[in-house]
């Protein structure tokens, strides 16, 4: 339990006791809020690891997890919550040079309505709850007890040929896949994996949170890419793999040249 599950470049670190504690009264409030199991939770927030901590609410309810990236804006945010129809949206309130809060508070109110927001940090607008009031509500009483073929995650496509497309994933497809890989390339309790590449991605989410944390390794996070900071993070956390496009390794390698 005070094993390091997921820390990240804000310096926010999580052992796999606080990850579940955590977790575990988030899920109680978003059953306070009507979220139960087979619902779709909305998350559109950075690599940061109380992004992990949605995600692991979410399974203990039964929900489905919705993970988009931060490049978003109000209207492909829009598209994914009406096509799942969410019923609940946690955001960045700021990211960058994006406001989320604007993005939310500009969405037709008939899309809002009755969807439990959660918004990490502040931005123009005051939408729904603060993740500080939302992390202090009462544990969750008892987690839900699913089938490995339930629903878990629904990954969107880039959306370059038409709109985005929603690939649904079991807990199966996806274990399947992680058994696979992290066998194929012996990743164990004592890696330490870094993920630069969106956990809103399917490489992000599957290969780095999914994988480190059933294997029981840890998981570490940068928001921002840039080649050096992410060669000094890999230095600092003491790094043992990672995955990610061609854009990503070519100028991890160039800062260390």
């Amino acid at each position: 339990p005070e094993k390091l599950a997921v820390r990240d470049a804000a310096g926010c670190d999580l052992t796999y006791r606080e990850l579940d504690a955590q977790s575990i009264r988030l899920a109680g409030f978003l059953r306070s809020h009507g979220v139960g199991a087979g619902d779709v939770v909305t998350v559109c927030q950075p690599n940061w690891s109380q992004t992990v901590v949605v995600f692991l609410a979410a399974l203990k309810l039964g929900a489905v997890i919705n993970p988009v990236p931060v490049t978003y804006g109000r209207a492909e945010l829009s598209f994914v919550m009406e096509k799942c129809q969410s019923k609940a949206l946690f955001i960045a309130g700021r990211f960058r040079s994006t406001d989320f809060s604007a993005a939310v508070a500009q969405m037709p109110d008939a899309l809002t309505h009755g969807v439990a927001i959660v918004r990490l940090g502040d931005g123009a607008h005051t939408v729904g709850t603060r993740w500080e009031h939302a992390l202090a509500h009462v544990p969750l009483a008892q987690a839900h007890a699913g089938s490995a073929d339930d629903p878990v995650a629904v990954l969107f496509t880039s959306g370059t040929e038409s709109r985005a497309k929603g690939g649904v994933h079991t807990h199966n497809t996806i274990l399947f896949g992680e058994h696979a890989l992290g066998g194929a390339l012996g990743i164990g309790a004592n890696d330490v994996a870094f993920m630069a590449s969106p956990i809103a991605h399917a490489t992000g989410f599957l290969h780095g949170v999914v994988m480190t944390l059933t294997t029981g390794g840890t998981l570490s996070l940068l928001d921002v890419f840039e080649g050096a900071a992410a060669a000094r993070q890999m230095r600092a956390h003491r790094c043992t793999w990672t995955m990610g496009a061609t854009p990503f390794l070519a100028d991890t390698v160039g800062a260390l040249a």
